[in-house]
């Protein structure tokens, strides 16, 4: 999507007025701009916090446009209604059964907004201990939940009802400076109801930090995870020193510095700088959870140059193609004929035509755009030097 200051700062005020309840600036005429407001507010998964300060607002008179902003609040209502019991229902399965479990990110950030809806999440994520995964995968198998692709490097995604549960053994990235310490996840937990743990503050916050660096290194990570730290900050959930601590341990404090720069700018009134606007810029564009473009440009410059991309797309390391090809783990040496089925796959095979576009995209990329996103991301020293 073509990046616009303005419409963003629209946006952003809607955002924090439906958080708030502030007064919306009166010099905007949201009706013509509606489309524009809505279209990249769906791109970013906020279209019900946008929709929700216009009607409180009274600030639309198109009846279409009342009726769609009405739709999205009851959409995020009605998902969050459903998430709600699916993870009680999960919770109630791993308590029975004698397994530990973590619940993550937007099922704990939620507690925090004014309503529990306004934090709107497209799935639940969960965490048990590696050795009880399997055991967990299968209990859950029969109590109606369905397996939905395959076992990612760490988690699996298992539908119910239409409600998508990422069950996890592991939060880690593939990102070894951040890895470090998110491998550590249970050292950092403690007992909040029966089996039921649950992150201490500051490491859940540097928890939240450390993934979100790790989607805007795959192209971008969306509004909401900046809305959410600003409002874990409002209400004092963590302790600023001992988060700071954590990101200057896994080399992050400098992306931790320019979230928060942004932050302040977005929700606070401060003055943009030079740092402060590129992010926005990439952000905005990427949408909530990155675009291709920005995904191909971030990882171009990671693996040093466009063939190397490419290579890297169709010679992934053996990290990952175990998870890949779970035959790994018993058969080691078979990973020259997974290598062999893999190109197989993406050049001929179903589903190839994906494959060919990632690569038209890698190979269109324009110098200037590879070279910004370059020095963005040296900038908040996520280019691992």
């Amino acid at each position: 999507m073509t990046y616009s200051e303005n419409i963003t700062r629209i946006l952003i005020a809607l955002i924090k007025s439906a958080v708030t309840d502030d007064e919306l600036p009166t010099d905007i005429d949201f009706e013509s701009q509606y489309n524009q407001i809505m279209k990249l507010a769906l791109l970013h998964e906020v279209s019900h916090l946008a929709a929700l300060a216009l009607i409180r607002s009274g600030r639309l008179r198109d009846a279409e446009q009342i009726k769609t902003a009405e739709k999205q609040i009851y959409k995020a209502s009605f998902r969050d209604t459903k998430n709600s019991f699916t993870l009680e229902l999960a919770s109630s399965v791993f308590q029975a059964e004698k397994i530990p479990f973590i619940a993550l990110k937007g099922a704990v950030i939620k507690n925090y907004y004014p309503e529990k809806w306004m934090r709107s999440s497209c799935d639940i994520d969960v965490l048990v201990p590696k050795k009880d995964f399997e055991r967990a995968v299968k209990i859950l198998q029969n109590k109606e939940f369905v397996i939905d692709g395959n076992l990612n490097y760490h988690d699996i995604s298992m539908l119910y009802d239409g409600t998508n549960l990422e069950l996890h053994f592991s939060v880690c990235e593939n990102i070894k400076n951040i890895d470090v310490l998110l491998s550590k996840i249970w050292d950092y937990a403690h007992p909040k109801s029966g089996l039921e743990y649950e992150e201490n503050h500051d490491f859940f916050v540097f928890h939240h930090i450390a993934h979100m660096s790790y989607h805007f290194l795959a192209g971008g990570c969306g509004i909401r995870p900046f809305l959410d730290l600003w409002i874990l900050r409002r209400s004092h959930f963590f302790d600023e020193e001992s988060v700071r601590k954590l990101c200057n341990e896994s080399r992050i404090s400098e992306f931790y510095d320019g979230v928060n720069q942004l932050i302040d700018v977005w929700f606070e009134g401060k003055a943009h700088n030079d740092i402060t606007r590129r992010i926005e810029k990439y952000i905005m564009t990427g949408g909530a959870y990155g675009t291709y473009p920005n995904n191909a440009a971030a990882y171009t410059i990671k693996h040093g140059g466009k063939i190397r991309h490419i290579i890297s797309i169709a010679f992934p390391p053996y990290t990952n193609m175990r998870v890949l090809y779970p035959v790994l783990n018993r058969i080691p040496v078979l990973l020259p004929f997974c290598y062999i089925y893999r190109v197989f796959q993406k050049t001929v095979g179903r589903g190839n035509d994906r494959a060919i576009k990632k690569y038209k995209i890698i190979k269109e990329q324009e110098a200037a755009f590879v070279k910004e996103v370059a020095s963005l991301m040296k900038a908040l020293r996520l280019d691992g030097k």
